[in-house]
């Protein structure tokens, strides 16, 4: 339901009688319950995208595998949240679903797709490939807890 239709709705409730309106109202409620998805991800998980980012990159550098390694075998370049984001996870997330936009993923159900694939080519070991990174996507725990190392200076 758009923000119009809604609005609409809520306003044509209001002028019921008071006992159809607490009825009318409890239905409305139903039905978006039922309808509703949120179309972009919460400002919470963008931050867990971006300290997944950042905690593949440094794990990728700890391992010394820097991006020529990993995907520019002619340059040395250290790995960090925003190379990642540009090289490892928006080719991915667009060869899978057609976007190169992390705001246009669809919350959680998008993010899955592209992590698990992604997850899958870092974790497992395969012929040429001489490193395993198994990084989790960040729990909203994770994601307050390193808020709260960051602004202490950890």
């Amino acid at each position: 339901m758009e923000k119009q239709e809604i609005l609409e709705e809520l306003e044509k409730i209001l002028k019921d009688e008071p006992w159809n309106a607490t009825i009318n109202l409890r239905k409305f409620i139903d039905r978006l319950k039922k309808s509703y998805v949120p179309k972009q991800r919460t400002s919470q998980q963008n931050r867990a995208l971006w300290l997944y980012f950042r905690l593949v990159s440094d794990e990728l550098n700890r391992g010394g595998l820097d991006l020529k390694k990993v995907l520019k075998p002619s340059v040395d370049i250290q790995w960090d949240e925003k190379n990642f984001h540009d090289y490892m996870w928006i080719p991915l997330q667009k060869a899978i679903l057609h976007t190169n936009s992390t705001t246009k993923l669809k919350k959680l159900e998008d993010i899955n797709k592209v992590y698990d694939h992604l997850h899958r080519f870092l974790s497992t070991k395969k012929e040429g490939k001489d490193w395993s990174v198994d990084v989790p996507f960040p729990s909203e725990q994770d994601v307050n807890n390193y808020k709260l190392d960051a602004m202490h200076g950890k």
